[in-house]
């Protein structure tokens, strides 16, 4: 992927990490550029990388602190420093940086041909989009695709589902989402090995409405398809089963043991009668 590859280090609080090109600046002189070569990062700790190409005088300005939780593919020649998948094939963005616009990255993605999705990471879980899910307008989508995942909820209609364990997922908006589907990248360790009921909330019918059984890894990792933002519940029971049972009311037992009275006394007196007849015949 590259010609220098940098993986797996741990790195402490060094002055510099890494160095790339000449001899350092002075001033506002320019140095030659950096060779034209990629370098890989993947599953260091922090690095300090100094691009001594720059013409900062100031090395704290040519200075870029990477920390290669992902695949890193970093290239000061070109310009680029670009964020992958482990395997490569997918895009990687980070929605707490001040400049993360999902419009802009999932355009992004659809123009660089290396990769084939989206992987937004929100830190305690994460989105992704195919490029074959990508809508064709935009203009109309929402662009905020966070959410909320824990055992609490305020929305009345799911109140007594908190309890048994059961998960919420509640999307911050509502509205047409800017791909046909999106994955949800969860990580419950309380699910681990667990096979989970994925209900849907109608806020139309205040019902759940049953949508698919999610599997979870044994390190309680799993991956659920969305097709729109509401609120759902992950629940190991079954959720949609009807345990509130009528309860006749007293009168109402009376009356049907007044009924079935009546019914067997003249079920007995028209017994006797055919006996007697037959008795007499």
């Amino acid at each position: 992927m590259g010609d220098v590859v940098i993986k797996n280090n741990t790195f402490t609080n060094n002055v510099r990490d890494l160095v790339l090109g000449t001899n350092s600046p002075g001033g506002d002189t320019t140095q030659d550029e950096t060779a034209n070569f990629d370098i890989v990062l993947f599953g260091n700790t922090a690095m300090k990388v100094v691009n001594n190409s720059s013409s900062e005088a100031d090395e704290a300005n040519r200075t870029e602190i990477i920390d290669s939780k992902y695949l890193v593919e970093l290239n000061y020649y070109e310009g680029t420093n670009v964020e992958k998948t482990e395997d490569g094939t997918g895009l990687v963005v980070d929605a707490s940086s001040d400049d993360f616009d999902i419009v802009s990255s999932l355009e992004e993605l659809e123009q660089n041909t290396e990769v084939d999705s989206l992987f937004i990471d929100y830190g305690s879980y994460s989105i992704t989009i195919n490029k074959e899910d990508i809508k064709d307008d935009l203009t109309n989508t929402i662009t905020d695709l966070s959410l909320s995942v824990g055992q609490s909820t305020t929305t009345d209609g799911l109140l007594e589902y908190a309890k048994d364990g059961n998960v919420f997922i509640k999307t911050n908006v509502s509205g047409e989402l800017p791909a046909t589907k999106v994955v949800l990248g969860l990580n419950l360790i309380e699910y681990a090995n667990k096979k989970v009921n994925l209900y849907y909330f109608n806020t139309d019918t205040n019902e759940l409405e049953f949508v698919n059984t999610v599997t979870f890894d044994e390190n309680g990792n799993a991956d659920v398809a969305l097709e729109h933002y509401s609120e759902y519940v992950l629940s190991l029971n079954d959720l949609t089963l009807n345990e509130d049972i009528e309860n006749p009311s007293t009168n109402d037992n009376v009356i049907t043991y007044v009924v079935l009275g009546i019914v067997a006394v003249v079920g007995i007196a028209g017994t006797l009668v055919y006996l007697k007849k037959s008795k007499l015949n």
